[in-house]
């Protein structure tokens, strides 16, 4: 599964990103991509995407980008809770990241 992270300059998503990616070796799963981006090179990677995270502070442009991650690449797309972004919470964001592609499967 591939997990594509976005922030306003990419430098916070990077920290979660890192904690993500230490949460997923925890829990054994090798099978779990993790990058972070800037809201400026999106597109250049939806089309490896399975899920995509927002930080929070891009709520107001969510569903331009859900606009976009759907029709044109059907990637499912959702804003972090703040207390995970806030928190750097790994696991809160994989667990996230996790439930959204197992409601994409149903």
């Amino acid at each position: 599964m591939n997990v594509l992270l976005i922030c306003a300059a990419g430098m916070s998503s990077t920290c979660l990103a890192q904690n993500m990616k230490k949460a997923a070796k925890e829990l054994q799963r090798t099978d779990i991509k993790i990058s972070a981006h800037s809201e400026y090179e999106i597109e250049s990677y939806l089309e490896e995407a399975d899920v995509c995270l927002l930080g929070p502070h891009l709520k107001t442009m969510e569903e331009s980008i859900k606009e976009i991650a759907r029709e044109d690449y059907d990637v499912p797309v959702q804003c972090i809770p703040s207390e995970i972004y806030g928190a750097l919470d790994g696991l809160g964001a994989l667990q996230l990241a996790l439930n959204m592609a197992e409601e994409e499967k149903r």
